[in-house]
């Protein structure tokens, strides 16, 4: 009895270590209204829009950002990861994500057209490509008709040269 107790111990102990592998971060719960609002001004400042043009044109509204602050890298300095639910980005695919780093003292993207289907969950793993973090992401299968139906699947992005892209481009 008592070895399956030590058993049963040790294989909670390495299950809740493989599970401390993982951050999850919730869009919705998880929203940081600074890292926000610096993400809304990047999409500004980067695609050159005024507040007004940036609603009135491309439905991009301070409210529809949701951000959060997480470090990627491990060098002491957090990342910001967001999505902006707007027309502007979004498409079949679904909403894009981005990324930002901080490089000089200006933040800049360094996702690479990162679309999803949301289930508005991003997972942070400690598995690293180019010194970052890989982000998993589980999306709708759209091949899945119909789509209410679909099954998610999972999405894993990795750094590499310079941007964070689907894992199979750093294959090619």
């Amino acid at each position: 009895m008592k070895k399956f107790v030590l058993l049963l111990l040790s294989l909670l102990i390495v299950v809740n270590c493989a599970m401390a592998k993982v951050q999850e971060f919730d869009v919705y719960k998880d929203k940081n209204p600074k890292a926000s609002k610096i993400l809304y001004n990047v999409i500004l400042r980067d695609n050159e829009w005024t507040k007004e043009k940036a609603s009135e044109v491309f439905n991009v509204y301070l409210d529809r950002v949701l951000a959060f602050f997480v470090d990627l890298n491990d060098d002491g300095t957090k990342e910001i990861v967001g999505i902006i639910e707007s027309t502007a980005f979004s498409c079949k695919q679904g909403l894009q994500i981005f990324i930002l780093h901080k490089e000089n003292g200006k933040y800049k993207d360094i996702s690479d057209g990162m679309n999803f289907e949301p289930q508005y969950k991003i997972k942070i793993l400690d598995d690293k490509t180019s010194g970052f973090k890989d982000i998993l992401i589980y999306s709708i299968d759209l091949r899945h008709i119909p789509w209410s139906e679909a099954p998610y699947t999972p999405h894993t992005f990795k750094y590499y040269k310079g941007k964070y892209v689907y894992e199979f481009e750093t294959k090619q």
